[in-house]
């Protein structure tokens, strides 16, 4: 990362627009640079604009606190950037071209302004990133330049004011700081605040898990089960009411079922009732059907002559509208005719008046030849005319212009002329300070100096000198009294500070005391928690013992219960022995009252009752196999439960077993940090005697520490109180010492004032109104320095506008005499004009009586009459042809009429003629059928015939639907149920009832076997998520005990011990090129500092035992350290050094100089800000930043 170019304008006291362009000469060549200049000028403004523009931040302005009023009344932030702008300016800005680490060139641009481009305006400001090499900007959004910034050098603003910007106040205040500061500091200078992370969350994980597996334990203890006789009742009565429930379904299926047959019987015989009233009310319409159905016949038979009537009706129809359309075409080919005839007479006499009018412009042909000859010599006339009124109306506006401008420089000269009478009568009243006036900045300075000698005086209540020189010599008396009680006020304040200190000291033994005691008093509470822990422990043996004895005692009546089933089936077997094929075939030969070939017996239960007893038997055997297995899974069921419990006391026994461990640990722990600080604090308390006793002793101590303390601070609060009263009347001293400078200045300042001063009036008023005076002698040399630069001013105008007016005047003379020789001209072309007009106007008027201005209008009348007539006719040809055509069409079309009417005429008597030989083959046809029949359209026939159709459908099926009906009833009617439709609701409700309430029952006895079955589920879950905990508490607990901590210092402080390491080596190759003697080390086991001294034989001493200049170097060299671990691996070519010179003898600055010029050589550019000479005239280029005036400073290079 490279600097190239920095611009700046109007920052803090650098106005206008400032430019170091570091890759132009000198500054090209230059390794190492100086920027130099005054107290304030401005040079840091330079760090200061670079860091704007790279982070919207300024280096002094971080951390600072507080809110400040702007101009325009806006409250800001003291941290805040924008402050930089300078007052009075509306815009500031700040840019930074650099090389990044893609060894592009970027430019980062910050500006600041105010609204409205006023003094008083809001400020606003933007920032902006952009690529030089391809002119792309990167981004303009000010959340996201920063971002930005830092992805392009690798460095945040922290990292850059510590790689690039190096300020040795920040290195000295590490040098010195505390180890949890400097821990601090070098975690985040190496980004590894990781290592606290882990510590925090090492520590918080531990303590998490063990609160989770607290909770979980508790869980676990509340987990209720039912035992096996509850178990064992529960399922039997679920049994009872499933056996209840499925009976009282199959009673209400059986209601069901006859419901349902009641219900089709009844739909039955309605559908049967309806059947029968639609066949009634389908024979009520029979007669109509069969009167349609008769007229259905009839158009039938008449559909084979209908097509000839209406034939007929159409032909003779036709034959009229013919007929009437022959009529009026008639009429109409009569009118077109005439209209023809009549048209070709009007297109004959428009030709012959176009000939007429041809013959009558070959006779005018020569006299328009003389007239357009007139026409030509009046129009150039007329050009002539408007040339000479155009110019003459250019002279007039000149004229207008001219005059206006003399009489207005006549009236500002005569309004010049009385202003400067006006002032010069107003410069007399001012007579008395024209002496003073002749050096008016060198005045006023001192009489502004005057005024504020004045103000301060009055402000100080010191106006009367005499009154204040009494109260000077009072003073003076009463600090003679306590220089002679105190000595000098550095004895004084050096006597109160080691007070202070042995103070300081007492309060920390104190507050460790007290500290000690909190530890006391918490080491009390752990030991009796310890005797709690082995009460605990001793009843958790106890319980475990018997715990064990119930399990033992239940296993054995597991292992019992499985003998007995185990004999159970046995025996079982050997009985089913009995039951083999011999026995059975000997079975077989028994007979009915014959005796049994094994026992005699002449009865044979047996053989009569082989099937029942075969079931019985199997029942009995069954029952006792289900009774034993029972009776093992109740003893299993019992055995597991003991060992649950059991599992649980031990998993707590060995939890507080652990937690025991852990507080004797921590109870060692802690008294050995208390044995410590009480050595610490030198007491002669002895730590190996009883803790009672140990505790008492240290209490007392405490009490004495506390009383001893109160009588320090008392002594050292009256002793304060004194050393404050000294230094106010040492402070009073001198204020008053500044006063009296002041008075003398003053004094001196009057006299030169009066000296000049002519006025009697004011040197009269001035001892008792000096400040009227004054005020009156500021008022009066700018208004005299104002008017003569008036005088001054007006005079020359008045000068200047005599100058103008005398050719102004010259030409305005020329420019009427032309106008005049113009007017002239322009009468001649008039006459002229005039007379060519009269000789057209007689031309024309020869030929026709239409008058016309020129020839030319009467030639275009001409012809555009030609044109009209030419035009008529061809409308009129156009006419002829269009009625032609009109006439032509009517006659076609009149032809085709009359051949229409013969056809239809050939087809009325052929379709005539088939009509009567059809109505003489059906007689029954009389008119009145005929017109019924043509009645009828084809639709209605359509609707006759559906009607029908439907009534014969519809009674055909209700006919077949009456015996489907009436043959279902009759085989429905066998199936019918004993009980009666009244009786079923009753009886189904009564079941209902009672199914409901068994499924009640059932559902409540499932719920409590579901629930035992998910608590034991639960429990299960419960002991292996405590098994697990206990694993992760464990690990854990190692974990924190090695790296956890509360606010994450443990792992801090191994890991940046480490970096701490580093950092002096890298410290230490710097430091020794600029002093051999020193070397700097790590104190072990913390993060403290020393320094080595060689050439006190490796002499190790406390940082703090260095001088400023010792300090210095071990800063430099550690600024630079910090340098190289905040920039990392990366390439960074600009170092910037600010202040810190000034402690160095000359041997130690050849030293420093010496190593700078090493950097230089490493391919860094370095850049010192320091005030001391001896730098300045080492490094020749030179960044200057020279004060001009009013508090603002321009930029020079040299070199």
């Amino acid at each position: 990362m490279k600097i190239t170019r920095l611009r700046l304008q109007n920052l803090a006291s650098l106005a206008q627009e400032q430019i170091i362009d570091f890759e132009s000469a000198p500054l090209a060549n230059a390794g190492l640079i100086a920027i130099t200049g005054k107290t304030g000028a401005g040079k840091s403004t330079l760090l200061d604009a670079m860091c704007l523009a790279l982070f919207d931040q300024v280096p002094r302005l971080h951390g600072a606190l507080g809110t400040l009023t702007d101009a325009s009344g806006q409250g800001m932030t003291l941290k805040d950037p924008k402050h930089i702008l300078r007052r009075g300016c509306t815009f500031g800005c700040a840019e930074v071209d650099f090389i990044a680490l893609d060894q592009k060139r970027y430019r980062a641009y910050w500006e600041v302004r105010r609204a409205r481009q006023k003094v008083d305006g809001k400020l606003k400001h933007d920032r902006a990133v952009t690529c030089l090499e391809d002119g792309r900007v990167l981004t303009q959004k000010i959340s996201e330049c920063t971002p930005c910034i830092q992805e392009l050098i690798g460095l945040t603003f922290e990292q850059f004011s510590r790689a690039v910007l190096l300020a040795q106040s920040e290195v000295g205040a590490f040098l010195k700081a505390k180890d949890q500061e400097r821990a601090d500091l070098l975690e985040y200078l190496t980004n590894s605040n990781i290592f606290s992370l882990v510590s925090q969350r090492s520590f918080e994980k531990t303590k998490a898990i063990r609160y989770e597996l607290d909770r979980v334990q508790d869980l676990a203890g509340h987990v209720k089960l039912l035992s096996i006789e509850e178990k064992k009742q529960l399922h039997i009565e679920k049994q009872q009411l499933e056996r209840n429930i499925d009976a009282q379904l199959k009673f209400i299926k059986q209601l069901e079922q006859a419901e349902q047959w009641f219900q089709k019987y009844n739909l039955s015989q309605s559908q049967l009732d309806h059947h029968l009233k639609q066949q009634q009310q389908l024979m009520t319409v029979k007669t109509s059907i069969d009167e349609k159905n008769q007229q259905l016949i009839a158009l039938s038979q008449f559909s084979d002559i209908r097509h000839r009537f209406e034939a007929i009706q159409q032909a003779e129809q036709h034959e009229l509208h013919v007929q009437q359309q022959i009529s009026i075409h008639q009429q109409q080919f009569q009118a077109i005719q005439q209209q023809f005839k009549q048209q070709q007479q009007r297109c004959a006499a428009a030709e012959h008046q176009i000939k007429q009018h041809e013959q009558q412009l070959n006779i005018l042909q020569p006299v328009f030849q003389q007239g357009f000859t007139l026409d030509a010599q009046r129009e150039q006339l007329l050009t002539q005319f408007k040339q000479k009124d155009q110019d003459i109306q250019q002279k007039t506006l000149a004229i207008g212009t001219l005059n206006h401008h003399i009489g207005a420089q006549e009236q500002q000269l005569k309004t010049l002329e009385q202003q400067q009478e006006h002032l010069s009568l107003q410069l007399k009243h001012y007579d008395g300070f024209l002496k003073l006036a002749r050096e008016p900045n060198a005045n006023l300075e001192k009489l502004k100096r005057l005024n504020d000698l004045w103000k301060q005086l009055i402000e100080s209540g010191h106006s009367d000198i005499i009154a204040f020189e009494k109260q000077q010599r009072l003073q003076q008396q009463q600090l003679l009294y306590f220089t002679e009680k105190y000595q000098h006020i550095d004895q004084f304040e050096q006597q109160c500070q080691k007070q202070y200190s042995q103070l300081n000291q007492q309060q920390k033994i104190k507050q460790h005391a007290d500290f000690t005691a909190q530890l006391l008093e918490q080491l009390a509470e752990q030991y009796q928690l310890k005797a709690d822990y082995v009460l605990q422990l001793d009843q958790f043996t106890t319980d475990i013992a018997k715990q064990e004895q119930i399990v033992s005692t239940h296993e054995t009546q597991f292992q019992h219960a499985e003998q007995q089933l185990l004999q159970l089936q046995h025996l079982l077997q050997q009985q089913d022995l009995l039951k083999n094929d011999y026995v059975e075939k000997l079975r077989a030969q028994l007979q009915p009252d014959q005796a049994c070939f094994v026992c005699g017996s002449t009865s044979h239960p047996f053989v009569s009752h082989h099937n029942m007893l075969d079931q019985a038997f199997s029942a009995v055997q069954q029952q006792q196999l289900d009774t034993a297995q029972q009776h093992k899974k109740a003893a299993f069921e019992q055995w597991q439960h003991s060992k649950q419990t059991y599992t649980a006391l031990s998993t707590q026994h060995s939890t507080l077993i652990q937690q025991h461990a852990e507080l004797a640990d921590k109870v060692t722990l802690k008294f050995e940090q208390i044995s410590r600080d009480i050595q610490q604090i030198n007491t002669d308390i002895q730590v190996d005697q009883p803790f009672e006793q140990l505790q008492q002793q240290f209490l007392a101590y405490c009490a004495t520490l506390e009383q001893h303390l109160q009588q320090q601070t008392k002594s050292h609060e009256a002793n304060q109180k004194q050393l404050i009263e000294f230094k106010q009347h040492l402070a009073i001293q001198a204020k008053q010492q500044q006063i009296a400078v002041s008075i003398q200045e003053l004094q001196q300042l009057e006299q030169h004032i009066l000296m000049h001063l002519d006025c009697e009036k004011t040197k009269h008023a001035w001892p008792n109104a000096k400040a009227d005076c004054i005020q009156h002698c500021l008022h009066a040399i700018p208004c005299i320095v104002d008017f003569q630069t008036q005088l001054q001013q007006q005079q020359e105008q008045i000068h200047h506008i005599r100058q103008q007016l005398l050719p102004q005047k010259q030409d305005l003379h020329g420019i009427e005499k032309q106008v005049q020789e113009i007017k002239e001209e322009i009468s001649i072309i008039t006459n002229q004009g005039q007379a060519i007009a009269l000789s057209i106007q007689q031309l024309i008027a020869k030929h026709t009586e239409t008058t016309y201005k020129t020839t030319q209008a009467w030639f275009q009348a001409v012809h555009d009459n030609k044109k009209e007539m030419i035009a008529a006719q061809h409308a009129e040809a156009e006419q002829l042809q269009h009625i032609q055509q009109q006439y032509e069409q009517q006659k076609r079309h009149l032809d085709d009429l009359q051949q229409q009417h013969q056809v239809w005429q050939q087809q009325k008597h052929d379709h005539q003629q088939a009509k009567e030989t059809w109505l003489a083959a059906h007689p029954a046809f009389d008119d009145a059928l005929v017109s019924s029949c043509l009645g009828y359209q084809r639709h209605q026939i359509l609707k006759l015939q559906q009607e029908v159709d439907d009534f014969n459908h519809q009674m055909m099926l209700n006919n077949a639907s009456i015996e489907r009906i009436t043959h279902d009833l009759a085989t429905h009617e066998q199936s019918r149920p004993e009980c009666e439709s009244h009786e079923i609701a009753e009886q189904r409700q009564k079941h209902q009832a009672e199914l409901d309430h068994a499924v009640e029952r059932k559902d409540i006895l499932q719920s409590q076997l579901l629930s035992d079955q998910t608590a034991q589920q639960q429990q299960q879950a419960y002991l292996k998520e405590i098994e697990q905990l206990q694993a992760q508490v464990h690990r854990w607990h190692k974990i924190s005990e090695l790296i956890g901590s509360r606010e994450g210092n443990k792992f801090q402080k191994v890991a940046q011990e480490h970096h701490l390491d580093i950092l002096v080596e890298y410290a230490n190759q710097q430091l020794q090129p600029l002093s051999q003697r020193y070397q700097l080390k790590r104190i072990p086991d913390s993060l403290g500092l020393a320094i080595i001294d060689q050439d006190m034989n490796s002499e190790i001493r406390p940082v703090l035992s260095l001088s400023g200049g010792e300090t210095f170097l071990v800063s430099l060299a550690l600024a630079l350290a910090i340098a190289n671990m905040a920039s990392g691996a990366m390439k960074l070519e600009s170092l910037f050094i600010d202040e810190g010179f000034g402690t160095l003898d000359p041997t130690s600055l050849h030293i420093v100089m010496n190593a700078l010029d090493r950097l230089q050589s490493q391919g860094r550019k370095v850049v010192l800000i320091s005030h001391v000479q001896e730098m300045h005239e080492r490094i020749p280029t030179q960044i200057r930043v020279e004060p001009v005036a009013a508090g603002t400073s321009q930029i020079t290079v040299v070199g």
